[in-house]
């Protein structure tokens, strides 16, 4: 079994403003493999890319997400998997000049007792905001967001994995996209999986008439994502399909089923 990995991951969560100035500029996934005791140092790489100096702000959260689509930052300690409280993060704020790239460093201070199998996850927010405007003293000091990133850490701890997906509710859906199979893929493991889910269709003769693919998202342990497969382009009928999410090294986990598309065009 391969010695699994702390990844560090970035998510961009727009606010209503699109002009924001500032990005993380060394890429998405920082691996490590996790022990008890074991003290990771991580960096934060931020650039300003406008000409004026941006205020960024740092602190942490807890991520969830459901079947339906969603995506949540709660309080941290608010899941049981929860890694938040043992990241520690150099500044609570800096200000960039314009054009300038900083590092802000974290530490991830796994704790020496305790028993931890599978992932464990907490997020750094990095979000920009804008300087405090003090112009109207009687209404207080404002601060407005511009933008965020939602950086996670996970922490995945070699003993005791349990890789468990199983594929739920699968149904055929009209939407703007056209015909498509929703399938929701839970995670009933311990240890946080990144399916490719993959879907092959065939008609009476066993001929296969379609193949689609849905790249790669991460489902966290007790948690769903929803896969949407395409069927536009597949002929009115009755057909046998084989659905899989595929996980690599041999992690493979699939469902046979009946997609009917009898009715659904025309």
């Amino acid at each position: 079994m391969k010695n699994l990995l702390i990844t560090l991951l970035v998510l961009a969560s727009f606010a209503s403003r699109t002009n924001a100035t500032i990005t993380v500029v060394n890429g998405m996934s920082h691996e490590y493999a996790v022990s008890n005791g074991l003290q990771v140092n991580g960096e934060v790489i931020i650039k300003n890319l406008g000409k004026k100096p941006a205020r960024v702000l740092f602190y942490k959260t807890d991520l969830k997400h459901n079947c339906n689509g969603e995506t949540q930052f709660v309080d941290i300690n608010s899941i049981a998997r929860s890694a938040s409280s043992w990241i520690e993060i150099s500044n609570n704020e800096i200000v960039l000049q314009g054009e300038q790239e900083i590092t802000a460093t974290y530490r991830l201070l796994v704790p020496d007792s305790g028993k931890f199998e599978g992932s464990y996850w907490g997020c750094i927010m990095v979000e920009e905001a804008e300087a405090p405007d003090t112009a109207d003293r009687q209404k207080g000091i404002r601060v407005r967001s511009l933008i965020r990133y939602a950086v996670q850490v996970v922490a995945n701890f070699a003993g005791g994995q349990d890789k468990n997906l199983e594929l739920e509710n699968a149904k055929i859906d009209s939407t703007d996209n056209g015909i498509v199979l929703n399938v929701n893929v839970e995670n009933k493991g311990n240890l946080l999986m990144k399916p490719v889910v993959v879907l092959e269709l065939y008609d009476d003769l066993g001929t296969m008439v379609k193949r689609v693919e849905v790249p790669t998202q991460k489902v966290y342990p007790g948690m769903c994502k929803r896969f949407e497969l395409s069927l536009e382009g597949v002929p009115i009928g009755k057909y046998s399909g084989v659905l899989v999410a595929d996980c690599g090294e041999n992690d493979l986990f699939g469902l046979n089923l009946t997609v009917d598309l009898t009715g659904k065009r025309g």
